[in-house]
């Protein structure tokens, strides 16, 4: 009898973990931190949750370029927001699969609406593939910059021009009543870890992570993963055996020479630009990375 329960719970897993997968990770997957005290989070964009995202965006860049703590902070929000833009708009186009990643102060089951999920969010960032590509972007990384408002700007939120668009004031108002948030830095590189781990059980094949961090985010991943870390360019070897091209088109040879079309991956990684520069990482060794040493992302002291 001990037998039959074993193997009926042990059916019971394997059909679990075959539907999650198989919903193309419409589920979103979350895993407690108790280090931080966060749920990280990894959830799919869809026509119904993408203008809550594209909002969020707006009233975090709104705030960050305007009540940065400096004039390079406020340029780093300018500049990720630009990528986690460029992911949503491969999402409205069709071009691409994206979740968003992120850290979050709360269960999802305990938020009360809109404002309070965006006034709990702590770090996020845009996650991107498509079928028969074995790359997945990581672009736009960006801290809330709410913590580093001001107890006096909070409470004169309503009478602060800028805060009077994208619910910005009503975010606020959450902020006040659900607060005072514990600043929580340094949050980038486990959320890296969390995402690759994520994507890893919905598509296994996934081979590498591409990204084109800010300064910051160069150093930290080029001193953490060392000679993992690997500098691309238009034309390149990524992960020493896929051959990424830019053109009118992005195309990927497979290893087998099979040709792939990737048309999100120009966008959302700036791959013409020569800035910022663009990186590669095994994403099994992102995900099996042990003690990650930490580092600051925009909103953090540099």
């Amino acid at each position: 009898m001990k037998k039959i329960i074993y193997w009926f719970v042990l059916a019971l897993m394997v059909i679990g973990n075959s539907l999650n997968a198989s919903d193309g990770g419409s589920s979103p997957s979350e895993q407690s931190d108790k280090n931080h005290a966060l749920n990280f989070v990894m959830e799919k964009l869809t026509d119904d949750n993408v203008g809550f995202w594209e909002n969020y965006k707006k009233a975090m860049l709104r705030i960050g370029i305007n009540y940065g703590k400096n004039q390079q902070i406020q340029g780093d929000y300018l500049q990720a927001t630009k990528g986690f833009q460029n992911a949503i708009d491969a999402f409205k186009k069709g071009e691409g699969d994206v979740w968003i990643a992120y850290a979050i102060s709360a269960k999802e089951e305990d938020i009360y609406d809109t404002w309070e999920k965006m006034a709990r969010i702590e770090i996020c960032m845009t996650v991107t593939t498509s079928p028969g590509i074995p790359i997945v972007t990581h672009m736009g990384i960006f801290k809330t910059p709410l913590r580093d408002l001001s107890k006096e700007i909070i409470q004169n939120a309503e009478t602060i021009e800028a805060f009077q668009d994208f619910g910005i004031v009503e975010i606020l108002k959450k902020v006040t009543t659900i607060g005072p948030f514990e600043a929580k830095p340094r949050l980038s590189l486990p959320l890296h870890k969390f995402a690759a781990q994520s994507m890893l059980r919905l598509h296994p094949e996934k081979k590498v992570m591409m990204t084109a961090p800010l300064k910051v985010m160069y150093d930290s991943l080029e001193s953490t993963f060392k000679e993992n870390f690997k500098k691309i360019s238009n034309i390149e070897h990524v992960h020493n055996q896929y051959i990424l091209s830019s053109g009118s088109q992005v195309i990927m040879k497979l290893s087998d020479n099979t040709l792939v079309k990737a048309p999100w991956l120009k966008k959302v990684t700036f791959l013409p630009d020569l800035f910022p520069p663009k990186i590669a990482i095994d994403l099994h060794i992102i995900a099996d990375y042990g003690e990650i040493p930490p580092t600051v992302h925009p909103g953090d002291q540099h």
